[in-house]
This record gives structure tokens, C-alpha cells and sequence, in this order.
């Protein structure tokens, strides 16, 4: 009787230890709706404003320009050697902007808030001139 009393036990064991039936699954459809709404806009990025300059061949390019206040201008050093963007005419600087010498690859921005003509020109080549023009 103890040996049927055991393997009732261990049967029981067996039986409760047994995964439980898995969870019905539903077969209904979701009921048709419209288009989904995008998440995300896919409005093209807007323009950079502003104007480049590139500094290329001892040349600024494009020169003269001509930008309407409030226009930020980047100069970009294309020549592998230094230069400078500095207001003013040969050998004089002005006080309006001055990035002081930077090397190829980098950039000068300066944003323009007044209307005038702008002289500027490189401080250790002094032949590299252009002008900004810049109107209401």
C-alpha cells in the first residue's frame, strides 16, 4: 500500500510540475481603419542660409558678394597654407570682423547687420582681397 501511496505521490509530482495549457489565441481580425498617420514629417530639410566663401588659389571665390543684412557669410580655407579674413584695405585692418590666421579646412562666419561695403583682405598676403556688399 505504501508503494501505490508513492507512485500516487510522484504521479501528482509529475502532473503539477507539467506546463499549463498554452493561452488561446485570437483569430479576429482588427477592423480595417484608414491610412496609418506618419510619425515623422518627411518635409525636406530646410537650405542653410547664408553664403560660402571658399579661399582657393589666393583667391576668395566668389568675389565680390553681394548679401542682404542679416546673411552670415563662411569662409572655408581651401589652400594649404594659412590666411585670414580681415575687414579693412592693405595693410590697415577695420574693426568689424578679423578671423586672425586659420589653417585648410577651416572655417571664418560672420554675420553681417549693418548696410555698407566691406573691404577685407588676408594679413600675410596682402594682394588677397574682397568685398562684401551688403544691402537693407
Amino acid at each position: 500500500m505504501k508503494k501505490i501511496f508513492a507512485l500516487f505521490m510522484c504521479a501528482m509530482i509529475i502532473v503539477g510540475c507539467a506546463p499549463a495549457a498554452p493561452a488561446p489565441v485570437s483569430t479576429i481580425a482588427p477592423a480595417a481603419t484608414s491610412a496609418p498617420t506618419p510619425l515623422v514629417a518627411t518635409q525636406p530639410a530646410p537650405k542653410a542660409s547664408g553664403v560660402q566663401v571658399d579661399i582657393k588659389l589666393f583667391q576668395y571665390q566668389p568675389n565680390p558678394i553681394e548679401i542682404k543684412v542679416g546673411t552670415m557669410v563662411t569662409w572655408t580655407n581651401q589652400d594649404n597654407i594659412q590666411h585670414s579674413v580681415t575687414n579693412g584695405t592693405p595693410p590697415t585692418p577695420g574693426k568689424e570682423f578679423d578671423s586672425g590666421l586659420f589653417d585648410q579646412g577651416k572655417t571664418f562666419s560672420f554675420t553681417f547687420t549693418k548696410a555698407g561695403n566691406y573691404p577685407y583682405f588676408c594679413v600675410r598676403h596682402n594682394s588677397l582681397v574682397g568685398i562684401v556688399k551688403v544691402n537693407p
